[in-house]
């Protein structure tokens, strides 16, 4: 009964995801240069929170990890398969009302304000309930990291962009959240401040 259930909720999890990737809740973007070394500090501070962490290991040209609470479910490689612009890895959480994405990018040295433009100006143009909500920065054990948050408030989704430019590589996160994933919206940072390289 348990395992039928879980089987009925991944399906569940994984329409949702489509109907997001369908509706184009995802674009790609240019990535900003940043870098800083990660501190021990910093590396205690990743696991706090995380009770149970799971693990998720990419290796090959632009290798990362990060840790999720075990709550949360990874896409299998025939899910990513379908989703645009091939994610190297992603997470799904609260029935499918979270969803995260990495995608491996070439580090740029373009500014955070031209980017951050650049990317208003695609997204105001692509969506007409586009709202930018927020951008800034945050920590990640790769150093620091790039934050963009907007609403789309006809479809009852906060989205992130959090991009993470390393020596050797970039990395765009991509998040989006429906409304009533508490939970995981709080879980959020410290999967993101996780990300090592």
């Amino acid at each position: 009964m348990r395992e039928a259930a879980v089987a009925g909720a991944a399906g569940l999890a994984l329409a949702l995801v489509l109907a997001l990737l369908a509706a184009g809740v995802f674009t790609g973007s240019k990535v900003t240069h940043i870098q800083a070394p990660a501190t021990a500090r910093a590396a205690a501070q990743a696991q706090a929170g995380l009770k149970q962490p799971g693990t998720l290991s990419v290796s090959g040209q632009a290798p990362f990890i990060l840790h999720y609470p075990r709550d949360w479910t990874q896409l299998t490689a025939a899910q990513l398969a379908r989703v645009a612009g091939r994610p190297a890895a992603g997470l799904i959480a609260e029935g499918g009302k979270v969803l995260l994405l990495v995608r491996p990018k070439k580090p740029l040295t373009q500014s955070l304000s031209t980017l951050s433009a650049q990317l208003t100006k695609s997204l105001s143009s692509r969506f007409s309930d586009f709202k930018l909500l927020s951008t800034g920065t945050t920590r990640t054990l790769a150093g620091p990291a790039w934050v963009y948050t907007f609403e789309r408030a006809g479809h009852g989704l906060v989205q992130s962009e959090v991009v993470i430019s390393t020596r050797n590589a970039a990395y765009e996160i991509d998040i989006a959240l429906r409304g009533g994933a508490n939970r995981a919206a709080g879980q959020m940072g410290e999967i993101v401040h996780s990300f090592q390289t």
